[in-house]
């Protein structure tokens, strides 16, 4: 048995890696990527106008309700992002969760047409 402490280094993900599996020290890829920084295209004149007055409104660095609304608008998607999975693990003929990891871990591949079984064959 591997005997753990909560290194002050840690991240809070490298912790609950750790803690999630029986003690041993593992960073797992998700753990690290939540810290992974990205950028988008360029919002347009009017939306980046929109964003600055937002941000004012909401005493609110343009970066942090940026930030906050792509939060607001996940959540609001989630349900049907994990419709979605569960229809194309179905199709794969693998669990929602298993197809999930996949994509985390960028493993995941599409369906060509050729590869779909349903499809009619001359």
């Amino acid at each position: 048995m591997t005997h753990s402490s909560n290194h002050p280094s840690e991240t809070g993900s490298q912790r609950r890696a750790k803690s999630g599996n029986n003690g041993a020290y593992r960073v797992t890829p998700q753990a690290m990527a939540r810290k992974e920084r990205f950028s988008i295209s360029p919002l347009g004149e009017f939306y980046m106008d929109v964003l600055t007055v937002d941000s004012w409104i909401n005493a609110r660095s343009r970066s942090i309700q940026a930030n906050s609304l792509l939060c607001a608008k996940l959540q609001e998607r989630e349900p049907r992002v994990r419709e979605r999975v569960a229809y194309l693990a179905k199709k794969r003929g693998i669990s929602a969760d298993e197809l999930w990891q996949q994509i985390l871990q960028g493993v995941a591949t599409p369906i060509e047409p050729d590869d779909d079984e349903g499809a009619d064959r001359p």
